[in-house]
């Protein structure tokens, strides 16, 4: 009867331990950056700029702090860009985001340092669907 409870004990020790390491492993933060462009309606480069952190921080607070202006509106789905360095969207135009050269399926509020190297942010036309 002892034997199966030192067993279970075992088990479920090692368990802890091994929930332990995983979580240890999902805390390091490596030192991380990203290039930033920002394009015009003219389809040129606005501002280009550097920024730094650590990996998993927030892209729009490395951005605000790396004195990029930014304007944004908050809704339940997070943040809204209605501006970047001095692009604006309007009613036919938004401003897109693409990571590594592909549209993002995150928005500014989901997107980390380490998601990607190369963050642009495009004003797009607004086509009907």
């Amino acid at each position: 009867m002892g034997r199966p409870i030192a067993i279970t004990l075992a088990l479920l020790t090692l368990m802890a331990m091994a929930g332990c390491a995983q979580e240890q492993r999902a805390t390091t933060q490596v030192p991380a950056g990203a290039a930033i462009t920002v394009y015009g309606p003219d389809g040129e480069a606005a501002l280009k700029k550097d920024i730094a952190g650590m990996s998993g921080d927030p892209l729009l607070a490395a951005m605000q702090e790396g004195d990029i202006a930014i304007e944004t509106a908050q809704y339940s789905f997070g943040a809204y860009i209605k501006s970047i360095a001095g692009i604006s969207q309007d009613e036919k135009h938004y401003i897109a985001i693409y990571v590594d050269g592909n549209y993002s399926q995150k928005g500014i509020s989901d997107l980390r340092l380490g998601d990607g190297s190369l963050i642009e942010f495009r004003l797009e036309e607004i086509k009907p669907a």
